[in-house]
């Protein structure tokens, strides 16, 4: 937990230094299961998502429901400025506007054959 803190401590401040001038958002989601109302999530994750807009890239930094610590890096996002960006991930598509971050579905989300749907949760 403490290499994880100090990890993203360094990333964020190279970002800085970098030039990214970059705003930390947050989101929680979940994975659950269809007309549960959000209450009954196979998986469920916390991130801190860095943005480094002269990059096009997105670090997201945080953990798993059991857990476990997660750092993953989208690259080749479509941005417009550090608050206004989209990156396609493994859970679908990283959405963030005026700096208030989503998960939606997109082309390759499997979720609704499966009887899942993305839930988004407020902090």
């Amino acid at each position: 937990m403490i290499k994880v803190k100090r990890y993203f401590v360094l990333s964020v401040l190279a970002l800085y230094w970098g030039g990214g001038y970059c705003s930390e958002q947050s989101l929680k989601f979940g994975i659950c299961e269809t007309q549960s109302n959000c209450e009954r999530c196979i998986e469920s994750f916390s991130f801190t998502l860095v943005p480094d807009f002269p990059s096009r890239r997105v670090v997201a930094i945080g953990f798993d429901k059991g857990g476990k610590a997660i750092w993953r890096e989208y690259k080749k996002c479509q941005m417009e400025n550090s608050e206004n960006w989209r990156c396609t991930g493994f859970h679908g598509d990283y959405v963030s506007r005026n700096g208030i971050v989503v998960l939606e579905e997109n082309v390759r989300t499997y979720y609704p054959q499966r009887g899942l749907e993305i839930c988004n949760f407020s902090e």
